[in-house]
């Protein structure tokens, strides 16, 4: 991505350069940018992971060069340059934008193709699914919320996008945990209600991996009275072996572990176990 970010900047800083030095009046200039610098930009966009500040990096020098040449001020609010028309904006979408509506369309459109990509789309989506380890498609929650333990990737940043404008998604063939029986709880879902930070939360669910287990069942005794104590101290349970391909976890270190039991250990003090 950072090569990626310095050739898009080499490219918006090649247009602002030429349009400073040149004479073009303010309907060439618009349709200079519109035809000639956003597609360029825009090209690569779908199959990039670009953040927001990146892409702003790259689309500052152009605009500062354009709207002069328009007769505005350069440091007009971005909120009325980026804005639709329908509400007096200038129409200029933002290359986030552009980059998150362009990966939606190519998401949207294999998934309904049903062709190899979306195959490797769905593995994809299992395997981070598997990793944030919530009972809802993580795609349909928020990002800053459940993104304590993911490497960014092309599926994390449409994540990203969508958590932002708050949009949501249906995947009809998109592997999801078993429903909890009546009493079972998430373990993900319950750490991220007693409100840890996120390094706390990393560290938890690095130890939740390890031990391959999602809800309270895979980890208390058959009569669901106690947890067990081995997986308090960080050892696999060799009589319940997971069904599903877990993501490769080293062994999580001590402080790690305390953690662990430290989250846990309030289920005994509100009569949670029965």
């Amino acid at each position: 991505m950072e090569k990626s970010v310095e050739v898009l900047r080499s490219y918006a800083l090649d247009y602002a350069s030429r349009l400073q030095s040149s004479t073009i009046q303010k309907e060439p200039a618009i349709w200079s940018y519109k035809l000639y610098l956003l597609p360029k930009l825009t090209f690569p966009l779908m199959a990039l992971t670009l953040t927001e500040p990146q892409c702003h990096y790259i689309q500052s020098p152009a605009l500062r060069a354009l709207l002069p040449k328009l007769h505005l001020n350069r440091n007009m609010a971005r909120s009325i340059i980026n804005g639709p028309l329908i509400y007096d904006g200038m129409n200029l979408p933002h290359l986030y934008t552009i980059q998150g509506c362009d990966q939606l369309k190519f998401l949207l459109g294999h998934l309904q193709a049903q062709d190899k990509t979306c195959k490797l789309i769905l593995i994809r989506h299992g395997y981070l699914q598997l990793l944030v380890g919530i009972t809802k498609n993580f795609l349909n929650e928020p990002y800053q919320t459940f993104s304590y333990c993911i490497c960014p990737s092309w599926l994390t940043s449409v994540w990203q996008f969508m958590s932002k404008f708050h949009l949501s998604i249906t995947m009809r063939d998109a592997w999801l945990p078993s429903s909890l029986e009546p009493g079972d709880v998430n373990l993900m879902e319950y750490f991220v209600s007693r409100s840890f930070f996120a390094k706390q939360l990393a560290s938890l669910n690095r130890c939740r991996v390890y031990l391959q287990v999602l809800s309270f069942s895979d980890i208390v005794s058959a009569d669901g009275k106690t947890i067990i104590s081995s997986v308090l101290d960080g050892h696999k349970l060799v009589d319940r072996r997971s069904s599903l391909l877990w993501p490769s976890q080293a062994t999580p270190p001590r402080s790690g572990w305390r953690l662990w039991a430290e989250a846990l250990q309030p289920l005994h003090y509100r009569n949670l176990l029965k």
